[in-house]
């Protein structure tokens, strides 16, 4: 797993663009009307990652 969030906190440029994007897309399946509610224990650590890495 710190494998795995080693690699999503150095990403840079079009491919972090893209998986914010797929995590956003994700997080969407756990509102209304989808409910799926385990998207969340997926989609919100990768956002996370994210903020993790950047800059400031």
């Amino acid at each position: 797993m710190q494998r795995f969030a080693g690699r999503i906190i150095l990403l840079w440029g079009w491919r972090r663009a893209l998986v914010a994007f797929a995590a956003g897309a994700l997080a969407v399946l756990a509102q209304a009307p989808y409910d799926f509610f385990a998207a969340c224990f997926v989609s919100f650590p990768v956002l996370v990652w994210l903020l993790d890495g950047s800059t400031g």
